[in-house]
């Protein structure tokens, strides 16, 4: 092991004990405020390298103690760290054009952190002022996070939690209009008929990687892709957290950030119309009870780990990718883990 190397091993090695710590729930302020926090830190890590001025990395104070603004509806900070990251849309847009390939992907992904940030804070921003506070989506809903491809035509737009099961949504989208929605509507996945078109999943995906896929083996990734779409589309339904995917008419950007919103409604009686897709969520709790009787029947060995076969196991060769049971050694945990 190299000086250094033995250097680092012996710090963490010597490292006291720390308490771990459970993630925040992700529809909770504190969950905002650290998704918040990670495009800030991207931004000032990485902007440099990307061309971004140091003017518009000292802005980004404006997006400190954000989790105190959202716990106290303080709108207005809100609306200004949102103002602060919105206007860092352009210049990163166009860094994801400029420099070698590790340059224009790091670009993109600063982007993504960008956008989704903002769109979170416009929601919660506006659901505070019309209902309870503190809020990320209007009552009874499910605040959304929104991941822009690097196309950015194609929207990855997806519950923050799980949705329950076995019923209908609506995803819908404030701020557009009645030509955006319709346009929306008409490329959605799933569709108004929980309907996945061939290549609705596999095209967008492909031509996203664009000038950068030169390292990337495209024939086994469209191989891919078609599989999971042929899964998709025989499901009865959308995956609790699968969410929508939606294509933008135009280069997607950020407007006005208080403008445009997202977030998922359970469908109880009229389909609200700002919702540009509905769909209904699988059911899947009765073949997952019947997996857990499965394994259950397999029994504890002290044998060491092997795997099982899955069709005889589970009854259903699609359901996993594989079982394995038996014992193995797992690594010591010492101090405080609580």
């Amino acid at each position: 092991m190299s000086r250094p190397g033995a250097l680092a091993m012996m710090l963490l090695l010597a490292s006291p004990a720390t308490a771990g710590q459970d993630p925040p729930p992700q529809d909770s302020t504190a969950a905002l405020a650290a998704r918040v926090a990670e495009a800030v830190d991207s931004v000032r890590t990485k902007g440099p390298a990307l061309g971004l001025g140091a003017d518009r990395i000292a802005n980004l104070t404006a997006c400190e103690d954000l989790e105190g603004a959202l716990v106290d509806c303080h709108g207005e900070a809100l609306a200004r760290c949102a103002r602060v990251l919105g206007a860092l849309d352009r210049p990163l847009l166009d860094a994801t054009s400029r420099g070698d390939r590790f340059t224009r992907a790091s670009a993109r992904t600063v982007a993504t952190e960008v956008v989704d940030a903002v769109l979170r804070l416009a929601s919660a921003r506006a659901a505070s002022q019309g209902g309870p506070c503190p809020a990320l989506a209007p009552a009874g809903a499910v605040p959304a996070a929104v991941l822009v491809g690097p196309d950015r035509h194609t929207l990855s737009v997806r519950p923050l939690v799980a949705l329950r099961p076995a019923r209908r949504w609506a995803l819908v989208v404030e701020g557009i209009s009645a030509s955006e929605r319709a346009a929306l509507r008409a490329r959605a996945v799933p569709g108004a008929a929980d309907g996945i078109a061939p290549g609705a999943l596999v095209t967008p995906r492909l031509a996203s990687f664009g000038q950068d896929s030169d390292f990337i083996d495209t024939a086994r990734l469209a191989s891919l892709l078609q599989s999971l779409e042929a899964d998709a589309a025989r499901s009865p339904g959308s995956g609790v957290l699968a969410g929508v995917q939606l294509h933008w008419p135009t280069p997607f950007r950020l407007a006005e950030p208080e403008e445009r919103r997202f977030f998922f409604v359970p469908i109880q009686g009229a389909v609200p119309p700002e919702a540009v897709v509905t769909f209904r969520t699988v059911d899947g709790r009765a073949g997952l009870l019947a997996y857990r009787d499965r394994l259950n029947g397999i029994g504890c060995s002290r044998e060491r780990t092997a795997p099982l076969d899955v069709a005889q196991t589970l009854g259903r060769p699609r359901a996993a990718a594989g079982v394995v049971a038996g014992s193995y050694r797992s690594l010591e945990i010492r101090g405080r883990t609580a």
